[in-house]
């Protein structure tokens, strides 16, 4: 089944409401517990990614600033036919964004993950199809509009790659 325009607003609708569950827990409990965001994004890494999905690997890449943070950037990406968002979330330390993940898998009211191996520090595939990971001080959504797996594994391990890459 190919997803409508309903299925990205429940999608959009599920990503917000977790991420707001996540902002309240994190501000009733403190930031060490969740993770400290850095004051802006890593010019570097952010630099790195886009031109490593762009140039290397044929994504048309695009920030959508209205949906961006001072320490966060959505990034939609488009290739051939298939429309991918990235959400980054730039954390101060590798042990705060490691927080930062656990406090957004706590704040989902039925939690519908499960691990997944060989992707970043930690990864989770999301039942609502799209992949929540970290690599260093960053944590990363993937969503694939056609709800491949695979084609979120594919992106993850490019952006990981320009993570880590100095």
């Amino acid at each position: 089944m190919r997803p409508n325009l309903v299925h990205w607003v429940v999608l959009v609708a599920i990503v917000s409401a977790t991420s707001i569950r996540a902002a309240r827990h994190q501000d009733s409990v403190g930031l060490n517990v969740c993770g400290e965001k850095r004051g802006n994004i890593d010019e570097s890494i952010q630099s790195r990614i886009e031109s490593e999905l762009s140039q290397t690997q044929g994504w048309h890449t695009k920030t959508l600033l209205h949906s961006s943070t001072q320490n966060g950037r959505l990034l939609e990406l488009v290739r051939d036919g298939v429309r991918v968002t990235v959400h980054l979330n730039y954390l101060v330390t590798s042990e705060g964004a490691a927080k930062y993940l656990k406090c957004q898998l706590q704040a989902i009211s039925l939690p519908r993950y499960k691990s997944v191996p060989d992707i970043g520090d930690e990864a989770y595939v999301m039942t609502a199809s799209h992949l929540m990971f970290r690599s260093d001080t960053v944590v990363l959504y993937v969503n694939s509009q056609d709800q491949s797996f695979e084609t979120e594994r594919e992106i993850a391990r490019h952006l990981i790659s320009a993570i880590k890459a100095k």
